[in-house]
């Protein structure tokens, strides 16, 4: 191809036709500019896929560590309603009447359940 164009470039030079030669310049110029542009096109694509599936993975993990954080706080949720009901049932041993029926074996098994 290139050769094909020397020899094109070289036949209009030889034969002094330099307003030929001017177009012919401009247009070999006019496809190297095409040539870049569809170069840089692609590269831009690559990019944004890899991009996107960087993205792709953050979200992914994003993901991942939302439900363990959600495990952990339903976890947590429900260990403070096991040491609320063990209070409330605490509390209620504090009055007089139902003091003196309770052993210290249960007030123990509430205050660490």
């Amino acid at each position: 191809m290139i050769k094909l164009f020397r020899k094109i470039r070289h036949k209009l030079l030889s034969e002094n036709k330099f307003t030929q030669y001017l177009i012919y310049s401009i247009g070999e110029i006019f496809l190297v500019v095409i040539g870049i542009l569809i170069a840089l096109q692609i590269n831009i694509n690559n990019n944004d896929k890899e991009q996107r599936i960087t993205e792709q993975e953050y979200l992914k993990s994003l993901q991942t560590e939302f439900r363990l954080n959600l495990e952990n706080l339903n976890t947590a949720i429900h260990e403070n309603d096991v040491r609320e009901k063990a209070l409330s049932d605490l509390l209620t041993l504090f009055d007089v009447s139902v003091l003196d029926t309770v052993s210290n074996q249960s007030i123990s098994s509430l205050l660490h359940p």
